[in-house]
Order: structure tokens, then sequence, then C-alpha cells
């Protein structure tokens, strides 16, 4: 009992210290402060004065702490970093009574060890109402058939609610089908603003939802196939954003970026360097067995899949000739595999769940949305330019992808893009022939030129039809954009 009453003690005494120092120094020399940037004795920086509490133990410490030891009514706990970041990046710092109290799991301390990161997550059939919480896969853990209809429930935490940020931490689910198409797994948003149906591989993308305030709740629903074997996995981090925050998305914005350079990814966008300049390559979807990522050429069937997977899992180099040699001994054996009626309907449904190389990482129809950058003071326009870090077919957006890397070329204009494009208003690019100035809107095709353009707001326009009929392997795009200064 007295060791517990010297511990309190001392947090208050703690407390009571900080709390003093940094009402003393942010009331009588903020102004200095502020427009300086030196503490109460005029020389040294205000965080490195002893009379500032940040002095004595950062700034993050100390205002984690005094939102754990004095939270202000109707205020939101501030966001820390777990200790485990592989599995949730960041929680709120909480009491450690609240955390548990809410439905929370501590991953951590914060606050200078007066309080816990506390992550809110749920699962299938779940409602939430907190500032920050996870629409996690808790049921996938190995390769197994879908569950159907999986849905979360977002109820607003109170009536001053306008949007919603959906940060995809983890996102891998079926691919779309040869038509691009989200047929057998899916992911969609209701209850607020448009949301397209995605599918496929979003990790690391984002979107935002608009919502009235004072209205109702927003749903998450994943539906994924029962009769489609493989390895799902999804944690999404849902954002409640108030209508006067500084961390509000602009009204037609699916996706925001709020800094002066970044990449833009297509959804379900993952290129890779083609080998050989024989055309794009794509990691392989997820089968029924195993993950591979072994990037598998143009022309690749279902029997090529099968023996990839069969020489990644033995680590063996083969030479030519044994390649051929066991590539025909599995064909023969599946061939005696199809063709035998005593096949158990689940091999017969495992067959049917692998997909060749035609249908992996594709682009998904019927998109029509903006990617909004935040235009910065005292730059004065913005380049866009096709990523390097993703290879030559980084932008396969209409057209033939499959094509050498040598012939891929950009088209542009409302004549020519018609299908699936992106458009950038006031964009202007230099033709590579003529070397003379070019205006366009939109740009489409397996190539994307070097784009400026000071038409502000910066929006980045993506469209893609339902009609792939004369497309070939479209990826998708990566473009990094860069803010200018003036």
């Amino acid at each position: 009992m007295e060791s517990r009453r010297v511990t309190i003690r001392a947090v208050l005494t703690w407390a009571l210290v900080a709390g003093a120092a940094a009402s003393v120094w942010r009331e009588d020399d903020v102004g200095t402060a502020r427009q300086t940037g030196v503490g109460p004795s005029g020389t040294e920086p205000a965080s490195q004065s002893p009379w500032s509490p940040y002095y004595w133990f950062g700034e993050s410490s100390v205002n984690e702490a005094m939102s754990v030891l004095f939270p202000a009514i109707g205020s939101d706990p501030l966001v820390c970093k777990t200790s485990e970041d592989d599995i949730y990046k960041t929680g709120l710092c909480m009491r450690l009574a609240d955390c548990p109290y809410y439905g929370g799991e501590g991953y951590g301390s914060c606050g200078g060890g007066l309080g816990t990161c506390c992550v809110f997550s749920q699962s299938c059939t779940g409602t939430t109402n907190m500032m920050v919480s996870h629409f996690v896969s808790k049921t996938f853990t190995t390769t197994s058939p879908g569950v159907g209809e999986c849905k979360l429930t977002v109820n607003p935490r109170h009536n001053n609610i306008c949007q919603y940020r959906l940060d995809f931490d983890s996102f891998n689910i079926a691919q779309p089908d040869p038509s691009s198409d989200c047929t057998e797994d899916f992911f969609g948003v209701t209850g607020g603003s448009h949301a397209p149906k995605l599918c496929g591989d979003l990790t690391g993308q984002h979107i935002y939802i608009n919502a009235e305030p004072g209205g109702g709740p927003i749903i998450l629903t994943m539906d994924t196939s029962k009769t489609l074997d493989m390895k799902r996995d999804w944690n999404i981090k849902v954002t409640q954003i108030d209508c006067n925050s500084p961390y509000r998305a602009p009204a037609g914005c699916l996706q925001f970026f709020n800094e002066t350079s970044g990449m833009v990814k297509s959804m379900n966008f993952k290129g890779i360097d083609p080998p050989d300049d024989e055309g794009p390559s794509y990691w392989s979807r997820t089968s029924t067995t195993r993950r591979t990522s072994q990037p598998l050429r143009p022309g690749s069937t279902k029997n090529d899949i099968k023996t990839s997977q069969h020489e990644s899992s033995s680590n063996v180099l083969l030479s030519r000739e044994e390649f051929i040699e066991l590539k025909n001994k599995h064909i023969l054996e599946l061939s005696e595999q199809e063709n035998d009626e005593s096949v158990s309907n689940n091999k017969v449904r495992t067959q049917r769940s692998r997909r060749t190389y035609e249908q992996d990482m594709r682009q998904i129809q019927n998109l029509n949305y903006g990617v909004c950058i935040n235009a910065k003071v005292g730059y004065c326009d913005l380049t866009w330019t096709q990523s390097k870090a993703h290879g030559a077919y980084s932008f396969t957006m209409s057209g033939d992808g499959s094509v050498p890397a040598s012939e891929l070329k950009s088209e542009f204009g409302v004549e020519n893009c018609v299908t699936d494009y992106v458009s950038i208003n006031g964009g202007v690019f230099v033709d590579e022939a003529s070397d003379a100035p070019i205006h366009a809107v939109r740009y489409c095709g397996t190539k994307f030129p070097e784009v400026k353009t000071k038409a502000q707001p910066y929006v980045l326009h993506v469209t893609t039809d339902v009609d792939e009929g004369n497309d070939r392997r479209n990826l998708g795009f990566a473009i990094n954009f860069r803010q200018n200064l003036c």
C-alpha cells in the first residue's frame, strides 16, 4: 500500500511540475517562441529550454502524458505509435483502464509510460464508433474458401463528422476476372459518398468517404467467394474526420495527398520489370497451395504455373532439358488427374480456383474518381512523371500492354483516349519527335510523358470503362508528382 502511495505521489508530482512548467512557458512565452523559436532566456531554442518539459521528456511524450492525465472534455485522444507496427502501426494514447473498458487492446505504452497505445479492431458483424478503428480479417489464417458477406458498421462518434478516411494497411483478396470486373471477391462502402467496387491488392492505398453531419453510419462490406480457395487478408484503418478538421479532403477527391511529392498508383497496381524485354511480368495470383512471387512470362498457362510452383518449392536449378522433361511429365500427370472420374469435388474446385497469367494483376473496370494534390504556398506548378521504380510497364491503361518495352507508346487527346485514361487539366508535355509543347487533358496508351500543369486545384482524374475487348494486359499505372517552387 505504501509503495502504491509513493508511485501515485510521484506521478502527480511529475504531472504538476510538467503541467506548471508547460503552462508557464506556453502562457508567458508562447508568442516569443512562435515568432523567434527561442525559450524564456531568449538564447536557447524553446525545445532546449530547461524551463520547458519538452526539454526533459520530448514533445510527443509530454503531450501524450497530459492528454492521459488531464483529458479535455470532448477532445480527441492523441495518436501514438504501437510497439508492434507489423500488426498495427498506430493507436490512441489512453489511460490503462480506459482501453479495455472501451473494447480496445494495448500495444505498448505512451505518454512517458502513463498511458497505453490502444487499438480498436473489429471483424465480421462488428460495430464501432471510435475515432480510429480497424476492420480486420481475423477469420482467415490459411488457404480456405471465402465466407460470403462480412460487414463492419461505423457509427459517427458525434454529430460533427463529415468524412472517413480508409487506409488499406494490408489488403489482398481475389483478382478481377478477365473483363477486369470484381466478381468473386469485392469490397464496397455504403452510407456515405459513392465508393467504387474494389478487389485485388490494395495494400498501401487509401480512399475518403464523405458523410452528412449528424447522419447515420457507413457500412464496410467485404464479400468473399465461398467457391474460391485462397489466402486472403485485410486490415483497413478507419479514421473519423471532423467537419472543421485541417485533415479533411476536398470534395470530389477519392484520394488526397497533402505533400509536395509522392506517387499515385491505380487500384490493384503492382508492376515489376519484365524479363528479357519480352513484355510485362505480373505477380502470380495466390493459388490454393501457396503464394508465389515468381514472375511469369507472357503466354504462360495453367500448366506452366503449376510447374513454376513445383520448382519454387524444391529450390533446385534445372537445365533447359530437365525443365522441359519435368514440364511434360507434370502436364501428363495433370491430364490424367483431370480425366479421372474419381477426383473429389474439392480438387475440382481447387483447379477452378487457379488463374492463368492472363488474369493476374489487372486494372479494375468502371472506375471514375479524382486524385487530389494539395497546392502548397510558394509552389507554382506540378509535374507528373511515369514511375521508374516500377519499370517500363508502369503505365499500361489501354491498348496492348504485352509488347516489348521498345514498342510502348503514349496516346493523348479526346480523340485517342475514349475508354481508359487519366485526365490532367492544363496539362502540357513536350513531343519527343518534334520537340514542341503539346497541350492535352487526356492521356492513355502504354507510356506516360512528363506532364506539367499550373491549373489548380491539382487533380488527376482516373477513368476506366467496362469494355476491355481491345486491351491486353493492362496493369494500370504508377506515376509520380512533384510540386515545383516558384
